[in-house]
């Protein structure tokens, strides 16, 4: 399977980005890949442009001490640090054009950066929204971490009943992606995925059809098994075999997905998004979205196979 070699860690000066890039330094031990640090920050004003030189050199010191101890934390040699990670800086007052820009031209396979919170600690702001929704390879956002920096539960959500070929496709590589990273950080792993019956939402619907209680009761049984039967058959075709934790849920995904990371100190979620309205995942509507600002963990967040951005390289 297609794995991260060409990364692309963001930093936008601020501080808490420890966790973040030490997922990113992380991924760069597995394998010695290449890790681009791009340091962007708001544009000064012309009366500051002559502190330009000083502040630069400022930001990239202090990520340059941080990359060193992530780096004695991690063990990595001097070599692939000297050799696979490459920094640089600039002052712009768009950010996710400049980032989207250079996954196009400099060809990333991800994307990762600190994700910036609100006051609650949950969801993402305006920023990390865009850059999910524009950013044409996979995003990685990173909630700080609870345990010493370590990743030990890793989530996925799944649609078995995606309609198109796409849809099936990123799915099989999600599966097969989380299986890949949860080996990696030696995590435990979860799949998750969520049903519903037509007549959750409309219970009267039930007495209006004129169903006795009975056959309704099959006809939602029926559903739960189909989806759990084609969910089966997706995990299998994935090649994923043991150490999971399959969580075959019932009800409104957008609930019940923040619910189950909290209670089960999820640390990571993977999640997959098509381009459509606004972002939208392994269901169709606002779902991921509704997610999306109710997450304490951190998001990797994938689109389908031909996505195309509306920013372009030039």
């Amino acid at each position: 399977m297609k794995i991260f070699n060409k990364i692309l860690f963001v930093s936008r000066g601020l501080i808490n980005e420890e966790s973040a890039l030490k997922q990113a330094m992380t991924l760069l031990v597995d394998s010695q890949r290449n890790l681009q640090i791009s340091i962007i920050y708001k544009a000064l004003p012309k009366k500051l442009q002559e502190h330009r030189t000083v502040y630069e050199t400022s930001l990239l010191n202090n990520i340059k001490l941080l990359v060193k101890n992530v780096a004695d934390s991690l063990q990595i040699p001097d070599e692939i640090l000297n050799t696979n990670i490459s920094m640089d800086i600039e002052g712009t007052s768009m950010s996710t054009v400049h980032i989207v820009k250079r996954v196009l031209s400099e060809n990333f396979d991800i994307v990762i950066k600190s994700a910036e919170t609100n006051l609650d600690h949950k969801g993402f702001k305006s920023v990390d929204l865009s850059l999910l929704r524009q950013c044409p390879c996979p995003v990685w956002l990173c909630h700080p971490l609870k345990n010493d920096l370590k990743i030990k539960h890793i989530a996925v959500a799944i649609d078995p009943e995606g309609a198109e070929k796409s849809s099936t496709d990123l799915s099989l590589y999600l599966l097969q992606l989380s299986k890949v990273l949860s080996e990696s950080y030696s995590a435990k792993l979860s799949i998750i995925s969520c049903w519903d019956s037509f007549f959750d939402e409309r219970m009267d619907d039930i007495g209006y059809l004129g169903l006795p209680q009975k056959q309704a009761s099959e006809i939602i049984k029926d559903q739960e098994q189909t989806h759990l039967t084609a969910l089966k058959a997706l995990i299998d075709t994935s090649g994923i075999t043991t150490d999971y934790s399959l969580q075959h849920l019932r009800g409104v995904a957008a609930q019940l997905i923040p619910q189950y990371i909290e209670d089960n100190n999820v640390d990571l979620l993977i999640m997959g998004t098509v381009n459509r309205t606004g972002i939208v995942g392994f269901i169709v509507g606002n779902t991921a979205e509704n997610i999306m600002h109710k997450l304490s963990c951190s998001l990797l967040a994938l689109k389908p196979h031909g996505f195309s951005s509306n920013i372009k390289a030039n």
